[in-house]
């Protein structure tokens, strides 16, 4: 999933599982992403967990909040 961001037609918001994973990173407690099913990444092997790092990373600069407009009629993905 972390690969579409890759995508020029992809668009995501920065949800709270990503914000925990970020949080997890930089400051080494990754209790509360653990718990929150972060567990994945530990299935990875080195190079996956790299890649998911670095697709992981890319969330910093994305939005909380999105705004559509479609038919006059506001849509909102949010975290």
């Amino acid at each position: 999933m972390l690969r579409l961001l890759n995508h020029p037609w992809f668009t995501s918001v920065k949800g709270n599982h990503e914000a925990m994973a970020l949080d997890a990173f930089e400051t080494g407690d990754g209790n509360m992403w653990l718990a929150s099913g972060g567990d994945w990444f530990f299935d990875l092997n080195d190079s996956e967990q790299q890649e998911a790092i670095d697709l992981l990373l890319k969330f910093h600069h994305l939005p909380h909040i999105i705004e559509i407009i479609n038919d006059n009629i506001k849509y909102a993905i949010a975290r």
